[in-house]
């Protein structure tokens, strides 16, 4: 789904960190693995 306007309020982002921080986690991690050992 695209918005049409790209403002976020601050609790909306605070919302989607702690809904997705799991994710986001394991994303960051993966990306630091890859960094360091690629």
């Amino acid at each position: 789904m695209v918005k049409e306007n790209f403002i976020v309020t601050p609790g909306e982002v605070k919302g989607l960190l702690h809904e997705h921080r799991q994710f986001l986690q394991q994303l960051l991690r993966q990306a630091v693995y890859e960094l360091l050992w690629s």
